[in-house]
């Protein structure tokens, strides 16, 4: 399987008061999305409105921060990106890597929501939610495999930066919330605390992340996911680190979050992604309280690392202005 790794020039964003614009702006019937606003709370499910709002001839427009840029771009036709300093400075603080609290001071058109693999329509019923979650909900696997490659959307200074960064190689990196170890968060923490890898584990108390983020700012998510596939870091993620790295190229051996019930899906994406590996990788948890699962499974994972081949990576520019 090849990885391809798209490169958008920095001025190809356009400046439209306090978001930074890049996409197709057509008029045409729109439906208006912010992916992980607070926590990300969604994974699938903002795929398949993607393919939804094309079968319904309605283009998708995204608002968030620019540092998530690589999540949005896939299921989106126009992207709105706030560079909000203060979501920076939460990131690893608060239960926010993911959050945008400038969402709140939008009021979206035509605002549709996702959790987990499906559309929302509990809150603020109304017909053009109705209309998404019906046509959505028959979208096939096969439709999201054939429609959502494993590809990179990120800014050129991006991978810039990320070529002038001194950062390690062929590591366990991971993504796990700071609850105490009573909490099935927590759980994990201790459990990759004694687990011995094969290779150095990073992150488990986020202090490492802390520091990257110091110097690399918006940049962030671009930088995590170009570790994954040129760097050989391998993901172990809860909560909605699971949900977010889900959707993003990023190659993950351990994944819980209680939105994350679709053991099948991923498990279809992981074998056409990893080969003989994605039988086995990623372990999807699905116990939530006084848990070992990463413990019990351990032997699985460590066979499915050594069958893990180096990902081919093809770089692409992407020649998408404002249309």
């Amino acid at each position: 399987m090849t990885y391809e790794i798209v490169l958008i020039p920095d001025d190809y964003f356009s400046k439209q008061g306090e978001f930074w614009i890049v996409g197709k702006k057509k008029k045409r019937p729109f439906i208006s999305i912010s992916p992980a606003q607070n926590e990300n709370y969604a994974h699938y499910g903002w795929w398949k409105l993607k393919i939804a709002a094309e079968k319904t001839g309605r283009q998708v427009r995204a608002y968030t921060h620019i540092n998530m840029l690589p999540l949005a771009y896939p299921m989106a036709d126009t992207l709105f990106l706030t560079k909000d300093k203060a979501y920076v400075r939460k990131m690893y603080k608060e239960n926010s890597e993911t959050g945008a609290h400038t969402h709140q001071l939008w009021d979206l058109e035509n605002e549709i929501l996702c959790s987990g693999d499906k559309v929302e329509t509990k809150f603020e019923p109304n017909a053009l939610k109705q209309t998404m979650f019906r046509t959505s909900q028959n979208v096939k696997v096969s439709e999201l495999i054939e429609r959502f490659h494993p590809r990179l959307y990120i800014r050129q200074s991006t991978y810039d930066l990320f070529r002038q960064l001194d950062l390690p190689e062929k590591v366990v990196m991971c993504e796990l919330r700071e609850d105490s170890v009573s909490h099935w968060h927590g759980q994990a923490r201790r459990q990759m605390r004694e687990l011995k890898f094969d290779r150095p584990v990073i992150g488990i108390d986020q202090n490492w992340q802390r520091g990257m983020i110091a110097k690399v700012g918006s940049h962030w998510l671009g930088i995590q996911v170009l570790g994954s596939l040129l760097k050989d870091w391998l993901y172990v993620c809860e909560g909605g680190s699971a949900n977010l790295h889900t959707l993003l190229p990023t190659r993950c051996i351990y994944l819980k979050d209680q939105k994350l019930r679709c053991n099948s899906i991923i498990r279809k994406m992981a074998e056409q992604r990893y080969g003989e590996a994605g039988k086995l990788i990623p372990v999807v948890g699905n116990q939530f309280w006084r848990s070992d699962e990463i413990k019990d499974n351990f032997d699985i994972i460590q066979e499915g690392i050594q069958l893990l081949e180096k990902p081919e990576v093809l770089l692409k520019s992407q020649n998408m202005k404002m249309i």
